[in-house]
């Protein structure tokens, strides 16, 4: 979902709500609070808590084109691994300094734990590379007997002395020291495989598969052999999380199934029976935009949806972890264009938006802490890099720093622009 970009270049707050299709609303909610764009830009005294975000630094990682390139960078330990053409570069979060290329081309997007990454290529070979140096540490072919197709590789999870990859035909684990094959399981599931989450003893994956597909059961393996333990009969958009024992996961929803309300189950771990269900009314305007998507981040869901498309609000709600059902949302945030995609950091959520924005804001108060704006709204991927939130659109990679949050709530003055949650 990658097209024409170029760097994040300053403009002012009035002029950039202006063109953001004239009165541009952004409103957040929680109990009676409501903050608007319009009154940042009345309000001279708030506009310098909201401020227009510069990159630390850009690196170019491919020519600008329509459309998304495949998802194939991470951050850890101080450092974001990205493809450049059929080389793989570290490069430094804080400075941009590049610190090593290695000529290893990612299918799949790389995973690390302490001190390697781990990345799989095009003729599927796994590598173990040393963080530091670059150096391969190991590398394995990842065996496809009496399968014709060439797999595609989805992902790659390590858990404890474990490398699990999943593709499009089989689940595959390596010994994480040595790169030698432990187990694989290609009877499961004949759509391949997409590892979700790990623990000690229990893998959870779901079928690969298109964009297009949202319905999909959960799978449960046992990490020692890769045999199934169960699978639900339930289908889901998302698996969520697993906290203390418990799976927590979107419902599907049929799209013939216009519905306000989120559902999401809470399974056990070890057996994957139902727990119980949490419904939420969700204000969502069916008949217009996307269904009810939720994330899943550090205690809260925050679920993304059309409010009303006529009077263009999109909106995001923020429900804590296991509250009861049929609670309303904690807190709301309602823009003037479709949310892309949000991400996350200990404090500031990043909002990317349809008119080429990304919002800067506070996660417990709402508070708008900054904005960047770009040229392109095809956001290939925004990470959490501590320090910074490194955003990837139509061939570059941009380094904005996390903005400062303040323990104070911002002081609410002028009128009210409207309620979300009613």
């Amino acid at each position: 979902m990658n097209r024409n970009y170029s760097p994040l270049r300053k403009i002012s707050l009035p002029l950039l709500l202006t063109a953001a299709l004239g009165a541009a609303t952004l409103v957040w909610t929680q109990g009676t609070p409501t903050y608007a764009a319009e009154q940042v830009v009345n309000q001279p005294q708030q506009a310098a808590t909201f401020q227009t975000l510069t990159p630390d630094w850009e690196k170019t990682i491919r020519k600008p084109k329509y459309g998304v390139d495949e998802e194939v960078s991470t951050y850890a330990n101080g450092r974001v691994y990205y493809k450049l053409k059929e080389k793989i570069v570290a490069t430094e979060v804080t400075s941009g300094k590049t610190k090593w290329t290695v000529p290893v081309t990612m299918a799949a997007p790389p995973t690390a734990d302490t001190t390697a990454l781990y990345v799989i290529n095009k003729q599927n070979v796994l590598y173990r590379l040393d963080q530091k140096t670059g150096k391969t540490l190991w590398k394995s072919s990842i065996p496809h007997p009496g399968v014709k197709k060439k797999p595609v590789p989805q992902n790659i999870r390590v858990q404890g002395n474990l490398v699990i990859t999943g593709d499009s035909a089989v689940l595959t684990a390596f010994d994480r020291t040595s790169g030698k094959l432990k187990w694989q399981n290609r009877t499961t599931s004949k759509a391949g495989y997409y590892v979700e989450q790990s623990s000690s003893s229990i893998i959870i994956a779901t079928p690969s598969r298109s964009i297009y597909e949202h319905s999909i059961p959960l799978y449960a393996l046992d990490s020692r052999n890769g045999r199934l333990l169960w699978k639900t009969t339930a289908k889901y958009e998302k698996m969520l999380t697993v906290q203390n024992g418990y799976i927590y996961s979107q419902k599907y929803t049929s799209s013939k199934s216009k519905s306000d309300t989120v559902h999401i189950d809470k399974l056990d771990l070890q057996t994957g029976q139902l727990v119980q269900t949490f419904d939420y009314s969700i204000k969502n305007d069916v008949g217009f935009g996307w269904s009810l998507n939720v994330d899943y981040y550090d205690g809260d869901f925050y679920v993304r949806t059309t409010i009303n498309y006529d009077n263009r609000q999109w909106g995001l709600f923020r429900i804590p972890l296991d509250a009861p059902s049929g609670s309303k949302p904690a807190a709301s945030y309602s823009f003037y264009t479709p949310i892309y995609r949000v991400d996350f950091s200990k404090d500031v959520l990043a909002v990317a938006l349809m008119d080429e924005n990304v919002y800067f804001l506070n996660r417990q108060n709402g508070q708008r802490l900054g904005v960047s704006l770009f040229e392109s709204n095809f956001f290939n991927t925004t990470l959490n890099a501590e320090t910074h939130f490194l955003i990837q659109t139509a061939g570059k990679i941009s380094a904005v720093k996390i903005p400062k949050t303040s323990k104070v709530e911002a002081a609410v003055t002028g009128d009210k622009v409207g309620e979300i949650n009613q």
